[in-house]
């Protein structure tokens, strides 16, 4: 019983902030992890006026 008593004090002290949340759609992790484009080296990134 004091044992039980002392965990259910300390438990929101030891929470972290994503318990309990889930995990994201496959689709949206996916743009997470997406690589950014590269340019080619004939491309110029500004296009001149």
């Amino acid at each position: 019983m004091l044992e039980e008593t002392k965990q259910l004090i300390d438990a929101p002290w030891s929470k972290t902030t994503t318990d309990g949340l889930g995990t994201r759609n496959e689709n949206v992790q996916n743009a997470y992890d997406m690589q950014p484009e590269q340019l080619r080296d004939d491309q110029d990134p500004i296009p001149a006026d």
